[in-house]
């Protein structure tokens, strides 16, 4: 049956499909459904939080156009535009700034962390540790793991704050030249 919400409160509503004949701020959630809120004619209405959140990023606020800028901030006032029955938000998703943690394993020196958004591929930062007896081969996810990625290779972020990478290293091969003096 159709939900007749109550006309003299501002009501949040979370439905698939509602055949209201009354005003309506519809928001889109990622799952395809919407949210809505009840606004009859044209009142002022604070805009609703984001009812989950997303891995890996933060949300950002409300956009009028699908995958557009920010326009309203969460408990921003926005209204149904004259001439319209509904309006229609879309989430705005803003990727966190994640760390990578460079461990040298065994290794001297220090790196800094290199900070990457969720999603964004970029170059590793180079090498900067050393071992006596041993050179660098690249880098690996665990401490024991095999090399993963080379020096300087492409690098794309996850959702979590922040990975942890291991140098790995090989023992250099040292020759032994006997002089004869015979």
């Amino acid at each position: 049956g159709e939900i007749t919400p109550d006309i003299e409160n501002v009501k949040d509503l979370s439905c698939d499909d509602i055949s209201w004949k009354d005003y309506k701020i519809r928001y889109l959630l990622e799952n395809g459904t919407y949210r809505y809120q009840f606004a009859k004619y044209h009142v002022l209405v604070k805009t609703i939080d984001y009812p989950t959140k997303k891995e890996g990023y933060s949300f950002g606020g409300w956009s009028k156009t699908e995958n557009g800028s920010i326009d309203y901030c969460v408990g921003d006032e926005c209204f149904i535009p004259i001439g319209s029955t509904s309006l229609t938000l879309y989430p705005v998703w803003i990727p966190n700034n994640n760390a990578i943690k460079f461990n040298p394993n065994g290794g001297n020196g220090e790196m800094s962390d290199q900070m990457l958004t969720t999603g964004t591929t970029h170059f590793l930062n180079k090498n900067l540790f050393s071992k006596d007896g041993y050179h660098f081969i690249g880098w690996a996810e665990t401490k024991s793991g095999g090399v993963k990625y080379l020096d300087g290779a492409n690098y794309t972020m996850g959702v979590e704050s922040n990975y942890v990478l291991y140098a790995v290293w090989e023992a250099n091969e040292n020759k032994i030249l006997f002089n004869s003096t015979s």
